[in-house]
């Protein structure tokens, strides 16, 4: 063999060598994107699923807690003490803060920490929360909404400590007229 013949059998193998290495590259870079694409989109499905599924269990357990809230004001508003407190409030010129140790009574009965006792324009009679708010008025309360029937709703809740989300139910009572 003459060099001639070696440099170019050299040449040729070098090139032979290039050829396979730059096709196996290709091949696994190839590969290796496909099998990342689908994995992302597996694991967004799987994350897209999973989500749903949790978002699903937090609409359940807000609508049962709801159901949980309304329900005990609803019983709060039948109570017997409830109806007699509504019946003198009802009265021309009545004295709220004879009632507010009624409301804490019935406040502590049902074990809330939030309860407000309110005339019907919005007037607070009793606030477990925050009993400093007595006398003032709450806004929500005057709306033209039929608040029997509806259901529970969470409301930025302003404390003496700060501020709370409270999930709130309204419910009226009428005694006396």
């Amino acid at each position: 063999m003459t060099s001639d013949e070696v440099g170019r059998h050299t040449s040729f193998r070098t090139k032979l060598l290039l050829l396979f290495t730059l096709t196996v590259t290709l091949v696994v870079g190839l590969v290796a994107g496909i099998v990342s694409a689908s994995m992302r989109h597996a694991f967004e499905r799987v994350e897209s699923q999973r989500t749903s599924a949790l978002v699903a269990q937090f609409e359940r357990e807000f609508a049962r807690q709801g159901e949980e809230v309304a329900r005990r004001v609803d019983g709060i508003a039948r109570a017997s003490a409830t109806l007699r407190m509504a019946a003198d409030l009802n009265r021309p010129r009545p004295d709220a803060s004879l009632y507010v140790d009624a409301a804490r009574d019935v406040a502590a009965a049902q074990r809330r920490a939030f309860l407000r006792v309110m005339l019907a324009d919005g007037t607070i009679v009793y606030s477990a929360q925050w009993p400093a708010r007595v006398g003032y008025r709450e806004e929500w309360v005057t709306q033209p909404v039929d608040c029997a029937a509806q259901p529970a709703f969470l409301k930025r809740q302003e404390l003496p400590e700060g501020v709370a989300l409270a999930l709130v139910a309204g419910r009226p009572v009428r005694a006396g007229g």
